[in-house]
């Protein structure tokens, strides 16, 4: 997954970086949500991935409600 700067008023969007990547044979991210300390929560194949802006990833979580419900806030 990459992220972008988006410049111009919301038009455009620069220097695209990877943010993270998805084990191969995980399927492809889907249901991505960002949570306010700048996580990326994606649903793949193998639960839920929580990819972070600092040095370590986090494990993949098996989805539940009450973690679906933390990512939407």
């Amino acid at each position: 997954m990459k992220v972008f700067e988006v410049v111009n008023g919301g038009t455009a969007i620069v220097n695209g970086r990877t943010f993270c990547v998805v084990q191969e044979g995980n399927g492809v991210p889907d249901g991505i949500r960002c949570d306010a300390k700048g996580n990326l929560w994606a649903c793949c194949g193998d639960g839920i991935n929580i990819c972070t802006s600092g040095p370590l990833p986090l494990p993949p979580r098996p989805p539940s409600s009450s973690v679906l419900l933390r990512a939407a806030r």
